[in-house]
């Protein structure tokens, strides 16, 4: 994703033609009926005047789905820091379909290892339930998760 920089119309238009995209490949799978997406989108939700949030959240709202950071009680600060300039923002996010949404949804950063990268990693656990089947592969008896019959957990 572009860099959120103000009064950038140039970079607008290309931020917002990458959720386009986003929004194209996710419609490719109709018959999908869970939806995670996860990344680096170079907007922090707290900048309310940001153009780059504005159509983030207009993006949201028109696929109908949810930060992840929306259903949680944990408050992740950062995921992003810059050692050199001092910077440090939340502009890692994980965007999930309304469906997921749970209030056993858990989102954190792992600030664990050696990290090379100036973005801490993070993680969503989303409990569901699901059905399974049986699978014979090489005359293996397998036992698969039936993906499109799994609900979010409500405990």
């Amino acid at each position: 994703m572009p860099c959120d920089i103000d009064n950038d119309q140039d970079n607008l238009e290309v931020y917002i033609d990458v959720l386009s995209k986003i929004s194209h490949v996710c419609s490719d799978y109709i018959d999908v009926n869970h939806t995670i997406i996860a990344g680096d989108l170079n907007t922090e939700m707290t900048r309310r005047n940001s153009l780059h949030t504005i159509a983030f959240e207009e993006y949201l709202k028109n696929e109908g789905l949810l930060l992840c950071s929306s259903c949680t009680d944990d408050e992740v600060l950062i995921t992003y820091m810059n050692e050199f300039t001092g910077s440090r923002s939340k502009l890692d996010h994980f965007i999930i379909s309304e469906n997921l949404s749970s209030d056993d949804c858990r989102y954190y950063c792992v600030h664990e290892g050696d990290n090379l990268s100036d973005h801490i990693p993070f993680v969503v656990d989303i409990i569901l339930s699901t059905e399974y089947f049986n699978d014979i592969q090489e005359r293996l008896f397998l036992r698969k998760a039936s993906w499109r019959k799994a609900t979010p957990c409500q405990i």
